[in-house]
């Protein structure tokens, strides 16, 4: 899966994010790699991440609450960009 992936949805390709084991650290590289923002269900993001769907929630609004990211949900996923 690559950051195109996570746009549309739909795993063509596996993920390579770098080695690090905080999910949160390597969302945040995935989103400097996809120019900023993703558009991904937390199902998806998290088999991206390697972590549970409740791991990815967590560290989304964990990440949201300290300014890092902004989260806009929708009925298909959320779009989830970095803050500016």
């Amino acid at each position: 899966m690559d950051a195109d992936d996570l746009k549309s949805g739909v795993q063509t390709s596996p993920i390579r994010l770098a080695v690090s084991n905080d999910p949160g650290e390597r969302l945040v590289q995935l989103l400097n790699q996809s120019g900023g923002e993703v558009f991904a269900g937390q199902r998806v993001l998290a088999r991206a991440l390697g972590v549970s769907a409740g791991t990815v929630n967590a560290m989304l609004h964990d990440l949201a609450n300290a300014g890092l990211i902004v989260l806009d949900a929708g009925k298909s996923g959320t779009c989830i960009r970095l803050a500016a």
